[in-house]
């Protein structure tokens, strides 16, 4: 199986899992000691920015109105930020040449003050998979099979900041189809001229 790193998972449409239903899920690390995404079009609610700033001391936020994210089931009281790479700490971890990560209070501070980064997302846990349970859950790839499974598109700077989060999921599976197709295509094309 492919290293999913930096790919986006897509839940795919029948997949049973409430937790997970129509989720796009940024993957973080993936390797033989498991998996590790944020799902990233799933905002809780907004009241919870005022109470994370209450709680960091932060009394007059610039920034009033912003959506904190359900990154998944494990750790759901532990927070993420994702970010663009313009705001750096000794906490963050670049990701890609567009994304990075940072935990810690003083993004958050930054960000209520308006001098944290210009793209982000606040999530509050992570979606986690051990050793081969992404792969199995992978092997019945839809369409095969419509109630399992995940399909799996290149992450992209332009899904996880500006599509809005009601749309995030069906512009993910538009993309796949999108590429399925394409490489449908390529492959009765490469039959075809491989028999010539």
């Amino acid at each position: 199986m492919d290293d999913l790193t930096d790919t986006v998972l897509i839940a795919a449409p029948k997949l049973d899992d409430a937790r997970f239903l129509q989720s796009v899920v940024y993957m973080y690390k993936h390797n033989v000691e498991g998996a590790i995404g944020f799902i990233v079009n799933k905002p809780i609610n907004k009241s919870l920015w005022i109470e994370l700033c209450m709680t960091a001391g932060i009394k007059n936020p610039v920034e009033k109105d912003i959506p904190i994210y359900f990154g998944g089931p494990i750790e759901s009281q532990v927070g993420f930020v994702l970010h663009s790479p313009d705001y750096k700490t000794m906490l963050t971890e670049c990701i890609n040449d567009w994304l990075s990560m940072t935990q810690g209070m003083d993004i958050l501070v930054d960000i209520a003050q308006g001098t944290g980064p210009r793209d982000f997302q606040i999530t509050l846990g992570y979606s986690g998979w051990n050793p081969g349970q992404l792969e199995l859950e992978l092997e019945s790839l839809w369409p095969r099979d419509p109630n399992s499974g995940w399909m799996s598109i290149p992450a992209s700077e332009n899904l996880i900041f500006n599509v809005s989060n009601e749309n995030k999921w069906e512009a993910a599976v538009d993309s796949y189809a999108t590429t399925y197709v394409s490489d449908l295509l390529k492959f009765e094309t490469h039959e075809r001229t491989s028999k010539i």
